[in-house]
């Protein structure tokens, strides 16, 4: 009979099992992962064995020089809905927060309107309407009533099909739909006649759920989280280039995947905010720091959907997913 032969796989399995038992009866502990510093490996024997260079400490990094901060929350709006995503504000300072079930528009501070909406409203834009994207769709809600443009509740178009939609923006006769997990941004004449879809420059890098646009002076900017940077389009969808750098400085993007959000007021700046080490900051049009909104100090580390907005009085809008509120940041004087 011809012996079977112990396949190499199993040999490792053996000595790895054999390696973490003896490792475990030495110490007389579970073996943890290393991460976080030595003060979590007390007990496991090998914490006096390695030295702090060994260990990622990202607490440096949520610093921030506070002359580089300069402005200071106002005033908040808090939202009644079970989670935010995130919000728009009008050219009149009407300000308007979607999340589960529903679309809630604010004026002065106060609600006006609770619009109901079947499952997790993704993102929310003003433009002539308001329209608003769920993860297959993307509406537009007039004279108090909903109607389906694109994805799979828009039986009358033949469209692409959406996955999930995180930004949604009418401007200059083009309807935009960022779609986070096709990595595509589509491009539609106000009509419903498909213009472009684009796949960035070389590519989107979508990691997670943050994926977002902005239109002014005749460009369209979109967050390129994975690849730590926004490309700059024309209105059609030709790149022109990119903006930002990489880096662990505060005028960079650091981590896995930012920035999340943008908004560009018209101002000469660009607004991004970032998850992770939570920030808002302010860049010039070509990428470069101005200066800082709120620093991590602000929020909660979980605070990961920070949607922004800002209006013709240069008040910057920031969702607080955590907190479920608005918070409204001014100049300091």
């Amino acid at each position: 009979m011809k012996r079977k032969e112990f396949p190499i796989w199993a040999g490792i399995v053996l000595v790895g099992g054999i390696f973490g038992w003896f490792l475990m009866s030495s110490t007389g502990t579970k073996v943890s992962p290393l991460a976080g510093g030595p003060e979590n490996l007390k007990g496991t024997g090998l914490g006096k064995k390695l030295s702090e260079n060994y260990y990622y400490n990202i607490d440096k990094y949520k610093q921030v020089d506070s002359k580089l901060i300069k402005y200071k929350e106002t005033g908040s709006i808090k939202s009644n809905l079970a989670k935010v995503y995130g919000l728009s504000v009008s050219r009149d300072g009407a300000v308007a927060v979607c999340g589960e079930n529903g679309v809630e528009v604010f004026t002065g501070g106060k609600l006006k309107e609770n619009i109901a909406v079947d499952g997790a409203v993704t993102c929310v834009n003003f433009g002539s309407n308001l329209i608003f994207g769920t993860k297959e769709n993307a509406g537009i809600y007039s004279g108090g009533k909903t109607a389906w443009l694109f994805g799979k509740n828009a039986k009358a178009l033949k469209l692409p099909e959406l996955k999930y939609v995180t930004a949604v923006l009418a401007a200059d006769g083009r309807f935009y739909v960022a779609d986070s997990v096709a990595k595509k941004v589509y491009i539609f004449y106000e009509e419903g006649k498909e213009a472009k879809i684009i796949t960035g420059n070389p590519r989107f890098v979508i990691p997670s759920p943050h994926f977002d646009l902005a239109v002014r002076d005749g460009y369209l900017y979109v967050t390129n989280p994975g690849m730590l940077r926004i490309d700059k389009f024309t209105l059609d969808g030709e790149f022109i280039e990119s903006l930002g750098t990489q880096g662990m400085s505060i005028g960079d993007f650091m981590g896995c995947c930012n920035p999340t959000n943008i908004c560009v007021p018209g101002d000469g700046s660009i607004i991004v905010s970032e998850k992770g080490i939570p920030r808002v900051k302010r860049l010039t049009l070509k990428g470069e720091l101005l200066d800082v909104v709120a620093a991590p100090s602000s929020f909660d580390e979980k605070c990961a959907f920070m949607s922004l907005g800002s209006d013709s009085n240069g008040r910057i809008y920031v969702l607080d997913s955590e907190k479920k509120a608005v918070r409204i940041f001014e100049k300091k004087k």
